[in-house]
């Protein structure tokens, strides 16, 4: 049965399950150890006759078309229940989502390739320079260098090593780029998708129900089960513990979207676009988790009911600034006093406490890259040694909300696991009709 519009058809495992001239599989191909990951392999398989005329899409294209579908027609009387206008701002979204997330998160990608795999294989900087290759390289470095000048920051460098990588994977072939930018493109649409409805449906439940209802309700609960209050924990960090720690903190906290899309590409060029199609599935089901537990128990976090000692630290980390935009988002949304900033959806409507998705989400990324160990396991440092800090110490979420995000992360991954079985069990059975 052949897939479209985002899934691809490509795999390395001979143990996969071939479905009428396409392969379909639970796990990941990976490459041979001595193959570029840029440079994917094509396996060309025969053709299906075309006796038994159009054929119908694959069953997990078919859930992704419903998810899309299902959020898109619930969106109308969400904002009529809302009393709120149905308005976009997509070019706000689209430049930070396709421009600065998408550079950073390459670069990110590349990083962790350098760090978690052989140099010969991490997305064509293992590039030996000999023949022609030294001139591309030379004008690619002219290039960084020229990129560099203009920004005069550390975006200089990021931008210099995506135009290196980049370079490289030209350089190899158009074929094998436009491959490597379809694997990419179609899991980053279908999440570009998913975000932004996601942030209409959030926007439209803060004017439904206020969305500190049960703020009170799981700062109790943290009480009852860890004796501590978050803000209690965020004091006693900020003053004990240096500056440069909480703006550590904050970096890594913020890093979370890089940090997605990072995964993202490495699922794509590392293993494939369905692999990567995979992710995005679970993430997407997550955030759905994640928006039925908000319409159902809303809270925006501990540093609604509880804000943390106004200090020099505090007022000079974003973070913190941004708490105190959110809760005025969220008053003026509840109270329907839609100023310009209010008439639109945008990036700043999420205010889910729990679960936390700062625990779901890189919960997800780390079993997505089980094939690759080592990278898994410097996300599982990072993230278990500065992102579960920074949640609490900056005083983002209850204790509980945390919890939370594990279980609807691994709730998450059990649903996309056995919609990907029941998918191909549907295929095998009407290829053999």
């Amino acid at each position: 049965m052949r897939c479209k519009l985002g899934e691809s058809n490509e795999s390395s495992n001979p143990s996969d399950i071939k479905i009428g001239g396409t392969v379909s599989t639970l796990d990941l191909p990976l490459k041979q150890p001595n193959e570029s990951v840029i440079h994917p392999r094509v396996r060309v398989l025969p053709e299906e006759p075309a006796a038994k005329g159009k054929r119908e899409p694959c069953a997990m294209m078919r859930f992704d078309y419903a998810l899309i579908g299902v959020t898109v027609l619930l969106l109308f009387p969400a904002f009529h229940f809302a009393h709120l206008p149905m308005r976009f701002d997509f070019a706000r979204m689209a430049g930070a989502f396709w421009g600065g997330l998408a550079v950073e998160a390459t670069f990110a990608a590349v990083v962790l390739a350098v760090l978690g795999l052989p140099l010969e294989q991490s997305l064509g900087l293992g590039v030996r320079l000999r023949g022609e290759r030294k001139t591309r390289i030379a004008l690619a470095l002219v290039l960084a260098i020229y990129i560099l000048f203009i920004f005069k920051s550390w975006l200089g460098v990021v931008f210099a090593i995506d135009v290196l990588c980049l370079s490289d994977l030209i350089r190899q072939s158009k074929q094998a780029f436009r491959l490597a930018l379809a694997d990419v493109f179609f899991p980053s649409l279908y999440l570009f998708c998913g975000l932004v409805l996601t942030f209409a449906l959030n926007h439209a439940i803060a004017g439904i129900r206020y969305a500190g209802t049960y703020d009170p309700v799981f700062e109790q609960i943290d009480l009852a089960i860890f004796h501590v209050r978050v803000s209690d924990i965020a004091n006693w960090g900020l003053s004990h513990l240096p500056h440069w720690f909480f703006e550590l903190l904050e970096k890594v906290y913020l890093s979370i979207t890089i940090q997605v899309g990072a995964v993202l590409i490495l699922a794509a060029l590392l293993g494939n676009r369905r692999y990567a199609m995979s992710f995005v599935r679970a993430l997407l089901v997550c955030y759905s988790l994640a928006l039925i537990a908000f319409f159902a128990w809303p809270a925006k976090g501990p540093y609604s009911t509880s804000p943390v000692l106004v200090s020099s630290c505090t007022q000079s980390l974003t973070v913190f600034r941004t708490q105190g935009s959110l809760l005025a988002r969220i008053r003026m949304l509840w109270a329907h006093d839609l100023t310009s900033n209010l008439t639109s959806v945008n990036a700043l409507d999420y205010f889910i406490s729990f679960p936390c998705m700062h625990v779901a989400l890189p919960t997800i990324a780390i079993w997505f890259l089980r094939p690759w160990k080592k990278i898994a396991f410097i996300f599982l440092a990072l993230d278990g040694t500065l992102l579960i800090p920074s949640i609490v110490l900056l005083n983002w979420h209850y204790l509980v909300d945390l919890l939370g995000g594990f279980a609807v992360a691994l709730l998450s991954i059990y649903l996309v696991h056995c919609l990907s079985k029941a998918g191909i069990h549907n295929e095998l059975q009407i290829d053999a009709k």
